[in-house]
């Protein structure tokens, strides 16, 4: 917007040479402050309205602070070093689940005992919502929860770290479970990975949403992209299908984006700590075992 004829501009800072004052406007400009500059004697001027003074130091300060010579921006850990082999070795756990059940292991029916069953849920077995997530009902569920859980394992491992990534996915997938078993009611019955897949995936957008809005983007639409690509994959593959249940899906989509919003305010020093990671993914895992447990000896 064009400033009155007769707003007063004045100066808040001065460089010795027109490159680092053109430097310095275009900061100011970025974030919506109107400048000129005016040459001098000594060199030349940055001159804003006089009602912007304030926020242009403020600017013009923060920005020699981030480029101070010397300072040197501290690399992101690399958290996905292992995301990969876990999002294999759980992958080969769901593969043995889906032999276990259909081979009846150990004399055990594992769909009967470990199904998204909502009757039984809301009755008091609140396992289920971890144990179906380890369960599918023939090959072609399992592949297509293979090939896309793999991707968005790994991809979210190398944002939050293995560990971490494997307890936030759980978490997202049991309440997406938890969801569809409240909104379906007794007679709804569930299983199959996909929710905490689509539950890693709302965890992924979250976590680039929460980044965008911590690098103050000034335009609401590029902050909400992250989400809206999420979205749109929900819509593109959990949302179709004779058999599928797109509460769930929701459900698992909506908690990971919430605790992706929530996990992005995580220190990374936090996340790079492997004591972290390694609770946090014994946590996961007992959790799994222990629901598994309960499952068998009810």
């Amino acid at each position: 917007m064009d400033e009155p004829e007769h707003t007063i501009f004045v100066e808040v800072a001065r460089y010795p040479d027109r490159e680092k004052a053109n430097e310095r406007a275009l900061v100011l400009t970025a974030v919506g402050i109107p400048c000129v500059l005016n040459t001098r004697g000594d060199g030349v001027a940055v001159t804003v309205p006089l009602r912007h003074a304030h926020v242009a130091h403020a600017q013009l300060n923060a920005y020699a602070r981030e480029n101070a010579p010397g300072r040197v921006q501290a690399p992101r850990p690399d958290l996905g070093r292992y995301g990969l082999e876990a999002a294999l070795a759980v992958d080969a756990l769901l593969a043995f689940l889906f032999a276990a059940d259909h081979q009846f292991a150990f004399g055990l029916s594992w769909l009967q005992a470990g199904a998204a069953d909502a009757a039984l849920i809301l009755s008091g077995e609140p396992w289920r919502l971890v144990t179906a997530l380890g369960l599918h009902g023939d090959g072609g569920h399992l592949l297509s929860n293979l090939a896309f859980g793999t991707v968005a394992w790994a991809m979210l491992a190398g944002a939050l770290g293995s560990g971490v990534a494997w307890l936030a996915t759980l978490l997202a997938g049991a309440l997406g479970n938890a969801a569809s078993a409240l909104l379906h009611g007794p007679g709804h019955i569930a299983v199959g990975a996909s929710t905490a897949v689509f539950g890693a995936l709302g965890l992924v957008a979250g976590l680039a949403g929460r980044r965008r809005m911590l690098a103050a983007e000034t335009q609401r639409v590029r902050r909400l992209a992250p989400l809206a690509a999420g979205v749109m994959l929900l819509a593109l593959l959990g949302l179709t299908g004779e058999r599928t249940d797109v509460l769930a899906h929701i459900g698992g989509f909506v908690a990971g984006s919430a605790l992706g919003l929530a996990g992005g305010r995580l220190p990374d020093r936090m996340l790079a700590s492997l004591r972290v990671q390694f609770a946090a993914g014994a946590a996961a895992a007992l959790a799994f075992a222990g629901c598994w447990t309960a499952a068998i000896l009810t």
